[in-house]
């Protein structure tokens, strides 16, 4: 129980900007695998407060402003995290043209044209996926597709292979087992059900498979920037997917 609370703490404590009041003093395997397996816990926690206060801020100003404002704070939440790794995929893949090395585009600081714009624009048209769904009321929406662009990498991590230089991932996948994974997805394939929204478990699924694929034929490794960059456009592709089936 200690394992599992303590890779929940550090689940939050990677993978948000939410202040955790506890420090976990040592991190035992099995805590890399719940690190991992709690991973869509973190959507759920972000995607509420996300809408929580887009419903109480609503009483304070514009709903269009409000669904703007915490749309972009949901970026915010995370820490850009993510679009950090998206940003240092699309600077490799675009700089590894001209036959320069793509690991070590993608390990350089500082960001390339090409990188800011593209991320800028997937900036935008998230920001705007995302707003749409919360005016229109489609709360279990945003919650759902936040949960699964996080459910579906840790299925990557526990059944791809990564750059040897990803020493967390390689913790994390070396903690995770047959039973928690099972477990794991029992329990969100039940909360889509009831959302409504089993379907897009395979569709997800499915995404995750052709991202994986083009990562590893484009740069012959998967590593945490690609994970980054898989749960950004997951999230983009089917924020912006249910704008049109749900408005």
């Amino acid at each position: 129980m200690r394992d599992f609370f303590n890779g929940l703490v550090l689940s939050l404590g990677y993978f948000t900007r939410i202040p955790i009041p506890y420090r976990v003093e040592k991190v035992t395997d099995k805590a890399y695998g719940y690190l991992a397996l709690t991973l869509p816990f973190s959507g759920v926690v972000l995607s509420i407060i996300t809408v929580a206060l887009f419903v109480w801020l609503q009483a304070y100003a514009e709903s269009d402003f409000v669904a703007l404002l915490v749309s972009v704070g949901y970026l915010f939440m995370y820490g850009f995290l993510h679009l950090e790794g998206f940003a240092d995929i699309v600077d490799a893949w675009h700089g590894g043209h001209g036959g320069k090395d793509r690991y070590e585009i993608m390990k350089d600081p500082h960001i390339g044209a090409v990188g800011a714009l593209l991320t800028f624009g997937l900036v935008l048209i998230k920001v705007a996926s995302m707003a749409t769904l919360l005016l229109s009321g489609a709360y279990d929406t945003v919650i759902s597709v936040l949960i699964l662009s996080r459910w579906g990498v840790v299925w990557v991590i526990w059944l791809g292979t990564f750059h040897e230089a990803s020493r967390f991932i390689h913790r994390m996948r070396q903690g995770l087992d047959r039973r928690g994974m099972v477990v794991m997805t029992f329990i969100i394939a039940a909360v889509l059900l009831f959302a409504g929204y089993f379907w897009l478990i395979p569709v997800t699924l499915v995404l995750m498979f052709l991202l994986y694929r083009w990562l590893k034929r484009t740069f012959g490794f998967v590593n945490g920037d690609g994970l980054g960059f898989m749960i950004e456009m997951i999230e983009t592709v089917l924020l912006t997917a249910m704008v049109f089936w749900v408005t």
